[in-house]
């Protein structure tokens, strides 16, 4: 009796800790606490690598109205990806674009940099597959998207716009990248031919062009789909990688994130699943800022457990590691690994055998270098 309530107290404490994370956390960058929201698929074993969806909400908007509005998370359980969803600041919040919008351009906020550590903060605690990290957005947000391409572009896959051009003055990424965007032709707020008074920004066909030569793609393009004008999906094929451009426009359907009989979420989710990374437009470790440059410890999956769970860590280069466990009052009670290892990731499987229920940690020391982190058997 008492062991069933102590096991139900532990799955309780978990199952809180887990809500509030689904629901908001926070990452400090650049000495501003940032918020997202994450959405982990029930399917989810940290066995398997799984892609990751970055979606960005609009000007004025927040995650947990765009997670329901584009219905990713609903997408990502019946995918098995995993959706995070980061916030602007500002009231209204706003992103960094270039020369949009609001608070975050007046202040200079650097977005990217935070997605950049967002993606590097969720891909040391989940098993996130690298060459399928996209990222996707409207309006403001797409605006926000198409800068990642620019200047994310060794660690974002492919990334897809809605009813938001790009607002950059220079784009020079790294390598090229997969671009598709949708766009109402009757958008009254994102204009499609662009403005030239007042806030000036360029047009859709504009900014296809600017990519279509930076992936090196056919200049003509092939019609698609052409669907008694209600939608037109035009496709420019990239020549020498997988960099292809796509455009999906439709007569009415004004300054919105389509839905109904044209998907955005399905459409973008379809292409993203066709546009993973290439290795032929990679970059190389010595230009490429994601590289692993210091040992990193994730959380163990599943966590709580009862039997066994897995520990993984990402090693930079060869080294004798030590992967100990602890019980609360730091004394030792299992050593998982105490010898030298090779440059990458690593996986240990951890048997609790005879240990007690209860909160344990994990340590990695690997010279200098020392991490922990928390894990919970039940009984």
């Amino acid at each position: 009796m008492k062991r069933s309530l102590y096991r139900t107290i532990l799955l309780s404490i978990f199952l809180l800790f887990i809500v509030s994370f689904a629901q908001y956390d926070t990452l400090d960058y650049d000495g501003i606490d940032r918020t997202y929201l994450l959405h982990v698929p029930s399917s989810y074993d940290g066995l398997s690598a799984v892609p990751l969806v970055v979606v960005i909400h609009p000007y004025n908007g927040y995650a947990p109205g765009f997670e329901i509005e584009t219905g990713f998370s609903n997408k990502a359980d019946a995918n098995g990806f995993i959706a995070v969803y980061p916030e602007g600041l500002g009231d209204p919040r706003s992103w960094n674009a270039g020369s949009c919008c609001g608070y975050a351009v007046m202040n200079n906020i650097d977005d990217v940099g935070f997605i950049s550590a967002l993606i590097d903060t969720l891909t040391a605690n989940y098993n996130i597959d690298s060459t399928r990290i996209f990222a996707t957005g409207f309006s403001n947000g797409s605006m926000m998207a198409y800068r990642l391409a620019a200047e994310l572009s060794n660690k974002i896959a492919a990334i897809a716009g809605a009813a938001g051009q790009m607002m950059l003055d220079e784009c020079n990424p790294v390598r090229a990248v997969p671009i598709m965007h949708l766009h109402s032709l009757n958008d009254d707020i994102c204009l499609y031919e662009g403005s030239s008074e007042g806030f000036i920004y360029p047009s859709v066909e504009a900014v296809i062009d600017i990519w279509v030569g930076i992936n090196g793609c056919d200049t003509v393009p092939d019609t698609v789909i052409d669907n008694s004008g209600i939608l037109m999906v035009r496709k420019w094929t990239a020549q020498t990688s997988n960099a292809d451009i796509f455009l999906y426009t439709r007569p009415t359907g004004g300054h919105t994130w389509p839905t109904g009989t044209v998907s955005a979420t399905d459409s973008v989710w379809d292409f993203f699943v066709e546009h993973p990374m290439d290795p032929a437009t990679g970059v190389d470790d010595n230009d490429n800022p994601d590289a692993i440059k210091n040992f990193i410890l994730k959380q163990n999956y599943p966590n709580p457990f009862d039997a066994t769970t897995t520990i993984s860590f990402l090693a930079p280069n060869r080294e004798k590691v030590t992967l100990k466990i602890f019980d609360l009052l730091g004394n030792e009670v299992a050593i998982l690994l105490n010898k030298e290892v090779s440059a990458g990731e690593h996986r240990v499987i951890f048997e609790s055998k005879n240990l007690p229920a209860g909160v344990y940690f994990y340590r990695l020391q690997a010279g200098a270098s020392v991490d922990a982190k928390k894990l919970v058997i039940l009984r």
